[in-house]
């Protein structure tokens, strides 16, 4: 509970800054911002992973729009696989990020 504590206060000193930038997006016309958050490990006790989900539901709480982006099935960079075409799951990846604000 000593990291998750840190996360915690961590997030709640970054509060007031959020509200911020939440207000200065929220006019009728934007919509209201999204957090993408990436864990680089996919197995299933990852502490990183749990970290993830943590920060994910604190900033919920917080009243903002959270994306967790799996790197699930993602190939690993290679010329030779880009030269043949855009892999699908990397576009699938761009697209997710692209959708995120922060």
């Amino acid at each position: 509970t000593g990291v998750g504590m840190s996360v915690r206060v961590c997030f709640q000193k970054k509060h007031s800054v959020i509200n911020l930038w939440k207000r200065s997006l929220s006019t009728p016309a934007l919509r209201d911002p999204v957090i993408g958050i990436i864990v680089g490990s996919s197995r299933e006790e990852s502490i990183n992973a749990k970290l993830g989900t943590y920060a994910g539901k604190l900033m919920n709480e917080m009243g903002l729009n959270v994306n967790h982006i799996s790197l699930d099935g993602l190939p690993l960079y290679s010329q030779d696989i880009e030269a043949k075409g855009f892999p699908s799951e990397a576009a699938h990846l761009k697209k997710q990020m692209e959708a995120c604000d922060g």
